[in-house]
């Protein structure tokens, strides 16, 4: 029908034209400093997109270079998805650079253990199909899209943990980049266990990936209310622990 062919092209080309718009804001309300890593992903996003637009309409690029080159695209967005919750992490210590470095490791650690819990969890769904089905590149997509997932959710606990409110923009890029690692693992599994047209399901994909970049797009624009600081009647002191890091590196 040409109406789906209109929504299809609408919702693959206005997220990306939107994304223009958050790079815009991050770099006139100077954000792109505090979270180089989410803004380096906007840019990534859209450039890619541009790309691919391009070699759709070339009659002399072939499908299997076009689905190399997406490939490609797909592996650059998962890695700087791992960057961007990093960024996240580090968000609440911004101003205690030993304390950045004290998470480095248990974050890593904690990736790890998620990637195998999700490799885990994407072995048990497939378990009785072919074995070259964990070859596909969207199965291992799907693997690290669950394992980012449950970062994300890490990441507002960590924010509880410390006793702080996370920041607009802080919240606004966790809540956009669940809601695509998120939604990627549950329809693939409606894909493969309920007989569900993988139209629908990219659509749905789609619709998922631009209500994101509306939301990172508003809160990029939603100025902070105040300094966040740490709750004064939480146990945990932040200035605390770095002055104690500060004390042992001196030893």
């Amino acid at each position: 029908m040409i109406s789906s062919h209109i929504l299809s092209v609408y919702l693959w080309i206005a997220p990306h034209a939107l994304l223009l718009g958050v790079v815009i804001v991050l770099l006139r309300n100077g954000r792109y400093r505090e979270f180089p890593l989410f803004f380096s992903y906007v840019v990534f996003e859209f450039f890619q997109f541009c790309l691919l637009l391009v070699m759709v309409r070339l009659d002399s690029v072939s499908l299997s270079t076009y689905t190399q080159t997406d490939l490609f695209c797909r592996t650059g967005s998962l890695a700087l998805h791992f960057g961007i919750i990093k960024e996240l992490f580090e968000a609440p210590l911004g101003h205690s650079p030993g304390l950045r470095k004290s998470v480095a490791f248990p974050l890593q650690l904690a990736s790890v253990l998620f990637v195998i819990f999700a490799s885990a969890f994407t072995a048990f769904l497939y378990m009785g199909e072919r074995t070259a089905a964990f070859v596909q590149p969207y199965v291992i997509e799907q693997v690290v899209d669950t394992a980012q997932c449950g970062l994300l959710v890490v990441v507002f606990i960590w924010h509880r943990f410390l006793g702080i409110w996370m920041k607009n923009a802080s919240f606004g890029i966790a809540l956009g980049l669940g809601l695509i690692t998120g939604i990627n693992p549950l329809l693939h599994a409606l894909r493969n266990y309920v007989d569900v047209n993988s139209g629908f399901t990219n659509t749905i994909s789609a619709l998922a990936f631009h209500v994101s970049v509306l939301i990172w797009f508003y809160f990029a624009l939603v100025q902070e209310k105040g300094a966040q600081v740490p709750n004064a009647y939480h146990p945990i002191d932040i200035r605390g622990w770095n002055a104690e890091l500060a004390r042992f590196s001196q030893l």
